[in-house]
């Protein structure tokens, strides 16, 4: 079974689980192909594929993993020098660390009341495990998924400043609606699903 998954999602939470799956089904052969991007042809070469969005791509069937809650991060080197910033307002003194548009930090900066913010500086990084590295070597402020990031939240390695997040975004696990999965492809999604608490099938709102 050939798995399309996000690179960041892979290290920070699948990764970490894949011992189970192949303690459970050793004939099973379950192949990663780590890429941020996915186009219908990518289901030629692919079972699944796990996407991150507000919502799945069209003309897939799809099954909610994990919800977002996107907030901002920062390393607690960053903390110590710089100090935490107390409110949303604050964060106009750090330079903000956006993914490939500054899209993100915009819905988050106008949820919590400051939309005018743009932070010192602020620069594009389209790879969540670099703009991650960026982060972790005190150059700037991310939006992380606190979901994931709570281990070294509660380790004192990152500062999660706001309780503010952004709950729209999330993980969701895919495949085109006109194939119907293999018998092996199946186990895959069943043991996800067991792994979240349990998911079904997403249908957009009409």
């Amino acid at each position: 079974v050939s798995l399309i998954c996000r690179p960041f999602f892979s290290s920070f939470w699948l990764a970490a689980r894949l011992h189970d799956f192949w303690a459970r089904h050793p004939r099973i052969s379950l192949n990663l192909i780590h890429q941020t991007t996915l186009g219908l042809a990518d289901f030629d070469r692919a079972d699944l594929a796990v996407v991150w969005g507000k919502a799945p791509p069209p003309g897939m069937t799809a099954y909610p993993l994990l919800s977002g809650g996107l907030t901002p991060i920062l390393h607690a080197w960053l903390a110590r020098e710089q100090g935490i910033p107390k409110q949303p307002a604050d964060l106009q003194d750090y330079v903000l660390l956006h993914e490939e548009s500054r899209l993100g930090w915009g819905e988050w900066l106008a949820k919590a009341g400051v939309p005018d913010v743009v932070g010192c500086h602020s620069y594009l990084i389209d790879d969540t495990n670099v703009r991650y590295q960026s982060m972790l070597r005190g150059q700037g402020i991310m939006l992380g998924m606190a979901n994931l990031l709570r281990p070294q939240i509660e380790g004192g390695e990152l500062v999660q400043p706001f309780t503010l997040t952004l709950e729209e975004y999330g993980y969701w696990l895919v495949h085109p609606e006109a194939r119907r999965p293999t018998l092996r492809a199946q186990h895959v999604i069943d043991w996800l699903g067991e792994q979240v608490g349990g998911f079904k099938a997403w249908h957009p709102a009409h």
